[in-house]
């Protein structure tokens, strides 16, 4: 099927639109580079930034110093901690003391929780298959389930930037028959 031309040049994923072709930018500007200068005898040195990394709200390439960044320069990173509270709640601030310090839930080996809502297309990019948008699927019946859990924060009031490398704090513990022979 030929896209519309007001959609030329657009990519989706679900109902959010890329105004670029990431893939080809990528394979074009960063990898195609990188590899001539590596692998071809005599090809110029690449001007490929130490970090290149795509930011989804604001649809663009960003050329980065270092990861975890701000911008390319002239910012700084203010790293937040998020908490994860008490009836499920997602939170900036530090929960209050003596407020419960876990969630419980049940989990299942035998009941795994799918990534993709049932029944699983074909894959593929042609004739209305799913591949282009199965990272937008609504997946939001899993967190419906008992043995799933999923915390959700306050609306928020303005635009909020999460970057860089996720540092989890998480204790668990396991409770329930044990199977021995392994």
């Amino acid at each position: 099927m030929e896209p519309r031309a007001a959609d030329r040049g657009r990519q989706h994923a679900g109902r959010s639109e890329i105004n670029s072709d990431t893939g080809r930018t990528f394979r074009q500007e960063i990898l195609r580079p990188f590899l001539d200068q590596h692998l071809k005898s005599g090809a110029p040195k690449a001007d490929i930034a130490p970090v290149s990394a795509f930011e989804t709200g604001t649809n663009a390439w960003r050329r980065l110093r270092a990861w975890p960044a701000g911008c390319a320069s002239g910012c700084t990173v203010d790293a937040r901690p998020l908490y994860l509270g008490a009836g499920l709640t997602l939170s900036f601030a530090e929960p209050k003391a003596g407020a419960t310090a876990f969630e419980e839930y049940v989990s299942d080996p035998a009941k795994p929780v799918r990534s993709r809502a049932r029944p699983i297309q074909p894959v593929g990019y042609e004739g209305g298959l799913s591949w282009p948008r199965w990272l937008a699927d609504d997946q939001r019946e899993a967190p419906g389930r008992p043995d799933v859990v999923a915390f959700v924060s306050e609306v928020l009031s303005a635009p909020l930037k999460i970057s860089g490398q996720p540092v989890a704090n998480l204790i668990a513990q396991r409770a329930g028959p044990t199977r021995t022979g392994w």
